[in-house]
């Protein structure tokens, strides 16, 4: 399949469409919200790659992602008592990145 043609275009949005269906029946809500909007932020900035290699790392990076996800019946809950300090912390910055990446995103 010739890079960026209409077909390549077409694969992208399948690999697009149906990771956000492994997210509706894979992730709890929560997750799920997270999931989407990582997932579109990500596709967006990607939207441009020059590079043909690149472009089909970032695709099959994805797809591996969508087949790990779709092969648990749910991902686990962690209880946050077992973390470490140092644990907590990565988490919370993660989450504050997170959540100020989708605020941003979503005010464009």
């Amino acid at each position: 399949m010739e890079f960026r043609s209409p077909a390549w275009k077409r694969m992208v949005l399948v690999l697009y469409r149906s990771l956000l269906r492994i997210h509706l029946h894979h992730l709890s809500p929560t997750q799920r919200s997270l999931g989407d909007a990582m997932l579109k932020k990500e596709f967006r900035l990607h939207t441009n790659i020059g590079d043909k290699g690149q472009a089909r790392e970032f695709l099959r990076s994805w797809a591996e992602y969508g087949e790990t996800l779709s092969s648990r019946e749910h991902l686990p809950t962690i209880d946050p008592s077992k973390f470490t300090d140092g644990q907590l912390n990565k988490v919370r910055s993660l989450r504050q990145k997170i959540v100020k990446a989708v605020h941003d995103d979503n005010s464009k």
